[in-house]
C-alpha cells in the first residue's frame, strides 16, 4: 500500500508542477536599497544574493569577489559624483 501511494505521489508531481505558471512574474529588486548602483549592477547584486545559498564553495568565493567588485565600483561612482 505504501509503494502504491508513493508511486501515485511521484506520478502526480509533474502534473501539479505543470499547472504552475511563471509567466508574468516580475523579479522584485529594490533599487532604493542600492542607491549608488545603476540598475545593471543592482540586478546583478540581487541575483547573486538571491541565489547565494545554492552555490558550492568555489562559486561562493567567486560570488564574494564579485560582490566586493560591485561595492568598490559603487564607492568609486559615489566619490566621482560627490566631487562634482
Amino acid at each position: 500500500m505504501k509503494s502504491f501511494a508513493l508511486t501515485l505521489l511521484l506520478a502526480s508531481f509533474p502534473l501539479s508542477a505543470s499547472f504552475t505558471s511563471t509567466e508574468g512574474i516580475k523579479e522584485n529588486c529594490d533599487y532604493e536599497y542600492y542607491p549608488k548602483l545603476d540598475h545593471n549592477f543592482a540586478d546583478e547584486l540581487c541575483t547573486i544574493k538571491r541565489n547565494y545559498y545554492r552555490y558550492g564553495e568555489k562559486l561562493k568565493m567567486l560570488a564574494d569577489e564579485r560582490i566586493k567588485e560591485i561595492k568598490k565600483t559603487a564607492l568609486n561612482i559615489g566619490n566621482k559624483t560627490s566631487d562634482l
